[in-house]
């Protein structure tokens, strides 16, 4: 039966066909501000080579506007034991280098006792090349029946080629993308330029070794003006080691005047090690020292207890 004419019938006509809705197969297309961004890494610090992924970061810093542990005292009413507050530690981590995470100035202990490591490697290339190039003596003792002869190397004869050893040992590996000596590799110190981080400059580097103040030594050529050079090459070092010590990014004079930094993975901590090496150099020192003492106010009865010493042996 068809309804009449202006009455609408119990279904409305769709002369479209079916209503169409989402279908819950189709991928929805999302409005640009409901779009949610991938995360991406922040790019790498350019100069500063990362640390390794094994070391661990550095520990975060105490949160800020802490409220001060209160004083312990006696238990409240009705307690049941001590209330006791531990105090938050104060030192604060070791601040890292602007615009490259997970690096930290070095300390001046590691760096101390890597340059006396340096010092010796060079000490011994030219101790060697002295001794090939015949700049040393021979020196012969008699001791009783027993002659004895000892080659040195010293004065003029050494500091020459050490201060020359120096100079190519150091600036060769503070250049050329090697940023550290033997000595630095180590305790995993960098050198770079303040503070991208980027490799030193022949020029820097050249600065940087000639502030260290070691080219004083080349005055031994020159008797009457070597003792004053010699103090004032000591002053200068003692000056080189506070300025290092009392700087915040760890910059002594000689950093300053070539603009350059020496940096560490901040997790890294290997103080224990710069520590006991320094203890080491410490008493090797002390010895030389005593046998220096032993030689001006024993003289030739040192040679005596050795050759005795010898003998019984």
């Amino acid at each position: 039966m068809q309804p009449p004419d202006g009455e609408p019938g119990s279904e409305p006509a769709n002369p479209q066909g079916p209503p169409t809705g989402p279908d819950p197969g189709s991928e929805t297309t999302r409005l640009p501000w409901e779009q949610t961004a991938e995360p991406t890494q922040p790019p790498a610090p350019e100069g500063w080579e990362p640390p390794p992924s094994d070391v661990a970061p550095a520990p975060p810093g105490p949160p800020p506007d802490r409220p001060e542990s209160p004083v312990a005292g006696p238990p409240p009413p009705g307690s049941t034991g001590p209330s006791v507050l531990w105090a938050s530690p104060t030192t604060a981590p070791r601040p890292e280098v602007p615009g490259a995470p997970g690096l930290s100035f070095a300390d001046t202990v590691s760096r101390f006792v890597a340059y006396f490591i340096d010092s010796i490697i060079v000490s011994i290339v030219a101790w060697i090349i002295a001794a090939v190039l015949g700049l040393g003596r021979t020196t012969v003792t008699q001791a009783g029946t027993t002659t004895n002869a000892m080659y040195t190397v010293s004065g003029a004869a050494f500091l020459v080629p050490f201060v020359l050893v120096s100079f190519v040992y150091f600036v060769f590996f503070w250049t050329g993308g090697r940023r550290a000596t033997p000595g630095q590799q180590l305790f995993k110190l960098q050198v770079g330029n303040a503070f991208d981080g980027k490799a030193l400059s022949a020029d820097q580097a050249v600065r940087r070794w000639l502030a260290f103040g070691t080219f004083l030594g080349l005055f031994v050529v020159l008797p009457t003006v070597y003792p004053l050079a010699s103090l004032i090459e000591l002053v200068w070092a003692i000056a080189l080691l506070v300025t290092t010590v009392r700087s915040p990014t760890k910059q002594g004079l000689h950093d300053r005047f070539a603009n350059t930094a020496v940096v560490r993975p901040a997790g890294e901590s290997s103080s224990s090690l710069a520590t006991t090496c320094l203890v080491i150099a410490l008493i090797v020192i002390g010895f030389f020292f005593v046998a220096i003492i032993a030689l001006i106010f024993l003289g030739s009865q040192v040679s005596d207890i050795l050759s005795r010493a010898g003998s019984s042996i």
